[in-house]
């Protein structure tokens, strides 16, 4: 990231004292991250498993998206799979996702987190993606 292209010196000697005059033409890059909401709708069941978590989070580069549970909490097995499915879940949505951003979203630069807040019985989830962008610099 940063800018390339070339500079053009050129030493003018038509007036009576020379000078150099200058010519660039560059290219700038950059990528900026933006972060949207999403609302994921929850059953009753997900909406009480989620009370033993604290956050969750993930991305494209994980293997599978992080839980962070409540102090001194039990999870059973069926509680356990339906984490699974709904962070499954929350993945997929939040790639389907769109960010708004105003360049060419980076690959593999898509992750969620959720400090589990509902509202009107949904789950927040803030869905970030990274975006690169190009433009003349002339200056």
């Amino acid at each position: 990231m940063g800018e390339y292209g070339k500079v053009e010196i050129t030493l003018e000697e038509d007036d009576d004292e020379p000078y150099f005059s200058y010519d660039k033409q560059a290219i700038a890059e950059w990528e900026e991250s933006f972060t949207d909401t999403m609302y994921v709708e929850l059953s009753d069941k997900e909406s009480d498993v989620l009370k033993k978590v604290s956050n969750v989070n993930g991305g494209i580069w994980d293997n599978e998206p992080n839980i962070n549970y409540q102090d001194d909490c039990v999870i059973t097995d069926e509680e356990s799979q339906t984490l699974k499915e709904l962070l499954d879940r929350i993945e997929n949505l939040s790639n389907e996702f769109e960010v708004e951003g105003r360049g060419e979203e980076s690959e593999e630069s898509r992750s969620f987190e959720s400090d589990i807040e509902l509202e009107e019985g949904k789950l927040l989830v803030r869905v970030s993606a990274r975006f690169y962008y190009t433009e003349e610099s002339n200056d």
